[in-house]
C-alpha cells in the first residue's frame, strides 16, 4: 500500500493545546489500524517549546492521497480548527529508517518485530 509524508501548518489562532488530548485519544487507533505509521509536531523554532508550535507531520499509508486527507478531515485536530487543511502538504514517500517510539494506549505487540 502507499506511503505519505504529511505536513500540516497550524492555524494562526490555533489552540493546539486546548484540543490535544482529543487529538491524542485516537492516535491508538490509527497506529492499530495500520494506517498511522509515524508523526508529532514540527515547531516555528530549535526550542520545541509548547508555545513554539507549527503543525505536525505525519507518515501514513493509505491507497490515495484522498483517503490520506479523510484520515486528516476526522481527526479533532481538522474538527476543532487547529490544522489549516487548505495548505496541507502531501507526498508519496517510503522510509529507508524507522524507528519505533511508543505511544501511551498503543497495544506493545504493534511494536514487535514480524518475520
Amino acid at each position: 500500500m502507499p506511503q505519505y509524508n504529511v505536513i500540516i501548518y497550524d492555524r494562526p489562532d490555533a489552540n493546539r493545546l486546548e484540543v490535544r488530548p482529543k487529538h491524542f485519544a485516537g492516535i491508538p487507533q490509527l497506529v492499530e489500524g495500520g494506517a498511522l505509521l509515524a508523526g508529532g509536531a514540527i515547531f516555528k523554532d530549535d526550542s520545541c517549546s509548547l508555545d513554539s508550535f507549527a503543525g505536525s507531520w505525519l507518515h501514513v499509508e493509505a491507497e490515495t492521497q484522498q483517503a490520506v486527507m479523510e484520515i486528516l478531515k476526522r481527526d479533532p485536530y481538522a474538527v476543532e480548527g487547529v490544522w489549516d487543511l487548505h495548505n496541507v502538504i502531501i507526498h508519496p514517500m517510503t522510509a529507508a529508517v524507522r524507528l519505533p517510539v511508543r505511544f501511551p494506549g498503543v497495544d506493545e505487540k504493534m511494536y514487535q518485530k514480524t518475520k
